[in-house]
C-alpha cells in the first residue's frame, strides 16, 4: 500500500484505486447514470476495460477530448430514454461517445472499427449513429456491429 491508501498498481494509467478518474481522460462521474445513480463500484473491473478502450479511441482521434453521452443506465432510466431491453448500458458494459468536432461521421466510425479490430481489443459491440458511436464489452467471442439513428439517444 502507498501512503495514499492505493495499492500502487495502475489501471488504464491511473493509480488504483482512484475514485475520481477511471483513466487519464475518463472520470467516474462520466460513467454514472443521467438519473444521478453512480456507476456501481462493484463493477470497477468493467469500467477499467471500458476506460482502456476509450483511451485507445481517443488516441485514434488525435488525442482530442471525447464526450461520453451515456454509460451506465438504471433500468428505469433506460426505459425512459427508449433503450434496448437488454442494453449493455444496464450492465455497465457500454459507452456512447460523441463524435469530436471536425471529424467526419464516416471517419469517426472507421476509427471506432479500427479500434475494435485491433489485437487485444475487448470491444464486442459497436453501433454507428449520426453523432456518436456506441461501444460495448459484451461477453461475446465476436464483434457485432450495427447502424442506427439517433432517435432514441438521450441528450
Amino acid at each position: 500500500m502507498t501512503t495514499d491508501g492505493s495499492s500502487g498498481a495502475t489501471a488504464a494509467g491511473v493509480p488504483w484505486p482512484d475514485w475520481e478518474r477511471v483513466s487519464q481522460h475518463l472520470w467516474w462521474r462520466e460513467l454514472g447514470c443521467h438519473d444521478g445513480t453512480p456507476y456501481p463500484r462493484a463493477w470497477a473491473h468493467k469500467a477499467i476495460v471500458l476506460a482502456s478502450e476509450f483511451e485507445v479511441l481517443r488516441a485514434m482521434a488525435g488525442h482530442q477530448p471525447l464526450r461520453v453521452l451515456s454509460a451506465y443506465r438504471t433500468p428505469t432510466h433506460n426505459a425512459k430514454v427508449g433503450g434496448a431491453r437488454w442494453s449493455q448500458h444496464l450492465y455497465g458494459r457500454a459507452l456512447d461517445v460523441r463524435r469530436p468536432d471536425g471529424i467526419d461521421p464516416e471517419d469517426w466510425w472507421q476509427m471506432a472499427l479500427t479500434c475494435a479490430r485491433q489485437p487485444g481489443s475487448q470491444i464486442r459491440g459497436l453501433g454507428k449513429y449520426r453523432s456518436f458511436v456506441h461501444l460495448d464489452i459484451r461477453p461475446s467471442a465476436r464483434l457485432v456491429t450495427w447502424e442506427a439513428s439517433d432517435a432514441h439517444h438521450e441528450r
